[in-house]
């Protein structure tokens, strides 16, 4: 479903640019988003794991609605169902529900002179198992 930034879109992308990288864990990934795929070329800036959230900020120089199109497919082949979808000019959220556990992402252009990078979070709210 395509439409306006709701609020759970300006929340996840606050989540992008405000969280301290002092809070955040570190780089690799956790455990709860290894069987995630990650776009390609994507490096990874900052994770976070907690009991029932965990999420990854990346970088990739591609195309938000590549990146956007890429994250559709894989995860609805993986048994997740397309719930939100929130799409904008410098962005956009995807939401996919899985049973109990919810994946967000969030995907931002940031443009710095003529070069547009592509940050995106992937949030997993789920119940630890």
């Amino acid at each position: 479903m395509k439409g306006t930034p709701s609020l759970i879109s300006l929340i996840a992308l606050a989540w992008i640019w405000l969280i301290p990288g002092s809070a955040l864990a570190g780089t690799e990934l956790p455990a709860d988003l290894k069987s995630i795929p990650i776009f390609t070329g994507s490096k990874v800036l900052q994770t976070a794991d907690g009991p029932t959230q965990c999420s990854a900020t990346l970088q990739v120089q591609a195309a938000k609605d590549t990146v956007a199109a890429f994250y559709r497919k894989v995860l609805e082949e993986n048994g997740w169902k397309g719930a939100v979808e929130s799409q904008y000019n410098t962005g956009g959220v995807l939401q996919f529900a899985k049973g109990a556990d919810v994946i967000q992402i969030a995907l931002v252009n940031r443009k710095k002179g003529d070069d547009i990078t592509l940050l995106y979070n992937i949030v997993h709210t789920h119940k630890k198992k």
